[in-house]
């Protein structure tokens, strides 16, 4: 620092403002380094602030996505879960009530087999004779596959 020497009854106000220009130019480096740190930590401070927030966004969102979640399998997923049980009850009470001699199984994994391209015959086991010499199987199982939409499609 620059220090004037002199009696101190010479200096006024008008020696400290000039005291002060001269020291502001002879330490303009630290100046500006000091100057330069407060940007930084300003800086710092902001962006520090901004991944706050959007921390926070994030977490506040993936809640939120938990809750929606939540929600779907509550009043959506449980009463399709519901009613798909239903049905498959009410199918199983039909097939079970088919005669002994139709093989139903068999039939089933023929209609997929021929809906995905594969060969029907060689996943399907043969009916047994007796269904097949009275005509059982093609009649029972057309009617079968034409009442039920959700196996033909």
């Amino acid at each position: 620092m620059l220090h004037i020497r002199g009696r101190s009854s010479m200096v006024s106000v008008r020696h400290l403002r000039r005291l002060r220009v001269l020291q502001l130019a002879f330490n303009i480096h630290e100046d500006l380094a000091g100057g330069l740190d407060l940007l930084e930590d300003a800086y710092n401070r902001y962006l520090t602030d901004v991944f706050a927030r959007v921390t926070a966004l994030h977490i506040a969102c993936f809640a939120l996505s938990l809750v929606i979640m939540l929600f779907f399998i509550v009043f959506m997923l449980r009463p399709l879960l519901a009613v798909a049980t239903c049905e498959t009850r009410r199918i199983a009470e039909l097939l079970s009530q088919l005669p002994k001699e139709i093989d139903i199984e068999s039939e089933v994994q023929a209609v997929i087999a021929k809906a995905s391209g594969e060969d029907a015959s060689a996943n399907a086991a043969p009916p047994p004779a007796a269904a097949v010499s009275a005509g059982a199987v093609s009649s029972a199982s057309l009617v079968f596959f034409k009442s039920s939409p959700s196996l033909t499609e």
